[in-house]
C-alpha cells in the first residue's frame, strides 16, 4: 500500500514545522501561562501547520489532546457532549489536556448554538483550548473572537518548501532537475501539504522528474519578467490584469514595488495622475511594513492590489516609456563585491572573537577601527590581509 508522503514526512516535533517559529513560540507561552476563560485561535491558509502545531504542542507538554472537528459537530448538544467531562477532570497518565476544535469557521451561520457552546467550553475549561480556522475574521466567529488570542500562521516560505522537497527527493532516491522543487513550491502558494501531494503525484513510479512531468498537475511555466509586468501595472486599466501580471511574474512583489516607485514619474506627467499613483504606492508601502512587522503575509496580497490599482486610479502617459531599474538595485550591483568582502571579513573576525558576524559589525567594528588607527600592526596581529585592510 502506498503511504501518503504527507503522513510519511509529517513533522515529529515542533522544530520540524516550517516557517512558523513565531506563532509556535506565542502558543507555547500561552499554554505555559494558561488562564481560564481565554482560548487560542490559530488562523491561516490550509497547509501552514495549524492543526499539526496544536498536536505537537500537546506532545511536547505531555498533554492529552482531545479534539473535534466543528464542521462535523455542528450542534450545541454535540459539542457539549464531546467536552462536558474532559474540560474538568484530570487525566491519569498525562500532565493535563489540550482541547482542540478544528475548522471552527466551518460552523454554518444557522448553527448559532454551536458558537455559544464553544464559548461555554472556553469559559469553563480547566485546560487550554485551541480553535483552528482559515479566516479568524469570518463574520460567524465574531462572538468567539472576544474570548480568543489570535495567532496567525503565515504561508510557508517557498525556499523552505523547495529545500524540504529536495530532502525528500534524496530520501526517496528520486533525481530532480534544479527547477522542479522551486516550481512546485511556487505552485503550492505556501501550502506545504499541497506541495508534498503534488510532488508525490508527479514522481509516482519515476526515478527522475523533469519539467514535462509537471504537466500532469496542469502546470505551465507562467513567469514573466518585470518588463512584461509594468505595462499591465501602469497601462492596463484593469486591476485584474495588473494583479495577474504581478502574480505571474518571476519577481517578488517587493521588487515590483521598487520598479514602480522608480518609473512612476516617467509614466505620469500630469500632477493629478502623479499624485494618485503615489498615493496608492504609499498605501502599498504601509502594507509592506505590516508584512515585515507582523509577519502577516495576507498584507502582501493587499499590497499587490494597491500596485494593480495604479492603472485604474491614475491617468498614464501613453507615449513610449523606457523603464529604468531602481537606483538601489544598481547600487547593490555596483557594491556586490565590496559587500561580499565585508561579509567574509565579518565571518573571519567573528571566528576570532567567538561571536556572529552581525555582532562584529554592530558592536566590535567601531572599536577595532580605533585600535587599528592607534597601532598599525594591530590588523596584522589578528590575521587581516592587505585586501581586507582596505575594506576594514
Amino acid at each position: 500500500m502506498t503511504i501518503l508522503w504527507t503522513e510519511k514526512y509529517r513533522p515529529k516535533n515542533l522544530s520540524e514545522v516550517l516557517s512558523q517559529d513565531r506563532p509556535i513560540k506565542e502558543a507555547l507561552d500561552f499554554v505555559s501561562s494558561f488562564k481560564k476563560g481565554k482560548a487560542l485561535l490559530f488562523a491561516g491558509q490550509p497547509g501552514t501547520g495549524k492543526t499539526l502545531a496544536a498536536e505537537l504542542i500537546a506532545k511536547e507538554k505531555n498533554c492529552q489532546l482531545v479534539g473535534v472537528n466543528a464542521s462535523d459537530k455542528r450542534s450545541a448538544g454535540e459539542i457539549e457532549a464531546a467536552f462536558s467531562e474532559v474540560t474538568k477532570n484530570k487525566p491519569l497518565f498525562w500532565n493535563g489536556r489540550i482541547i482542540l476544535i478544528d475548522e471552527v469557521d466551518g460552523i454554518a451561520p444557522v448553527d448559532r448554538g454551536a458558537a455559544a457552546a464553544i464559548a461555554k467550553v472556553i469559559k469553563e475549561s480547566a485546560y487550554p483550548v485551541i480553535l483552528v480556522a482559515n479566516d479568524a475574521y469570518a463574520p460567524k466567529l465574531k462572538d468567539l473572537r472576544k474570548y480568543c488570542k489570535i495567532i496567525k500562521f503565515a504561508k510557508v516560505h517557498a525556499l523552505s518548501i523547495a529545500k524540504k522537497l529536495r530532502e525528500i527527493a534524496a530520501l526517496e532516491g528520486i533525481k530532480i532537475g534544479p527547477e522542479i522543487a522551486p516550481a512546485l513550491a511556487k505552485w503550492s502558494s505556501g501550502d506545504m501539504r499541497s506541495a508534498l501531494i503534488d510532488f508525490q503525484v508527479v514522481s509516482a513510479g519515476k526515478q527522475e522528474v523533469v519539467q514535462e512531468d509537471m504537466e500532469i498537475l496542469g502546470y505551465r511555466e507562467r513567469l514573466a519578467d518585470v518588463f512584461g509586468v509594468l505595462p499591465s501595472v501602469f497601462f492596463s486599466g484593469s486591476m485584474a490584469a495588473g494583479r495577474k501580471a504581478i502574480g505571474d511574474s518571476d519577481k517578488d512583489a517587493d521588487e515590483i514595488f521598487w520598479w514602480a516607485e522608480t518609473n512612476i514619474p516617467k509614466v505620469f506627467k500630469e500632477s493629478e495622475g502623479l499624485a494618485a499613483a503615489y498615493d496608492l504606492l504609499a498605501k502599498a508601502d504601509i502594507l509592506r511594513g505590516r508584512v515585515q512587522k507582523q509577519q502577516n503575509w495576507r498584507f502582501r496580497a493587499y499590497m499587490s492590489d494597491m500596485l494593480a490599482g495604479i492603472s485604474v486610479c491614475a491617468k498614464a502617459n501613453r507615449s513610449f516609456v523606457m523603464f529604468q531599474p531602481p537606483d538601489r538595485f544598481i547600487q547593490m550591483g555596483a557594491t556586490k563585491a565590496e559587500r561580499a568582502g565585508m561579509a567574509e571579513l565579518g565571518r573571519k573576525l567573528g571566528r576570532a572573537l567567538h561571536c556572529s558576524s552581525e555582532t562584529v559589525r554592530k558592536d566590535y567594528l567601531p572599536y577595532l577601527r580605533v585600535a587599528a588607527g592607534k597601532d598599525e600592526k594591530f590588523l596584522d596581529s589578528i590575521g587581516i590581509s592587505e585586501e581586507e585592510k582596505e575594506l576594514f
